[in-house]
């Protein structure tokens, strides 16, 4: 993954984190750094990707609690308020990230307020 997005001319991995089908979190370019996911938001948001394909096919339990976690965490350390947003990618620019079945399920998470951003670009 770093290498792809190097490849990208990024300077590193786009995400803050990278969550793994067995429900370890990843460190990307973590807290401290702004990540390159999301063009337009990278100042104002932390790229959190899940590993896979999420297009038809959920992502297991442990990968959500993972995400849901960190999410957690990010409150507790401060680097998030209480009043933390949750989106998609496709909200903010034109993917289908974060894939139709992950993006059903943080459909239901109460932090989500994801539909198109007022600068989305499609």
């Amino acid at each position: 993954m770093q290498n792809y997005h190097m490849n990208l001319d990024w300077g590193d991995i786009g995400y803050n984190f990278a969550i793994g089908g067995d429900g370890r979190v990843y460190e990307g370019v973590g807290w401290p750094r702004q990540g390159i996911h999301t063009l337009g938001w990278n100042t104002k948001s932390y790229g959190i990707g899940f590993i896979g394909n999420f297009a038809k096919v959920k992502p297991n339990a442990k990968m959500l609690k993972a995400a849901r976690l960190l999410i957690m965490c990010g409150i507790q350390k401060k680097f998030m308020t209480q009043s933390v947003e949750l989106h998609g990618a496709r909200d903010a620019t034109c993917t289908e990230s974060p894939g139709d079945a992950l993006y059903k399920i943080i459909k239901q998470w109460p932090m989500f307020k994801g539909g198109p951003l007022e600068e989305y670009r499609c």
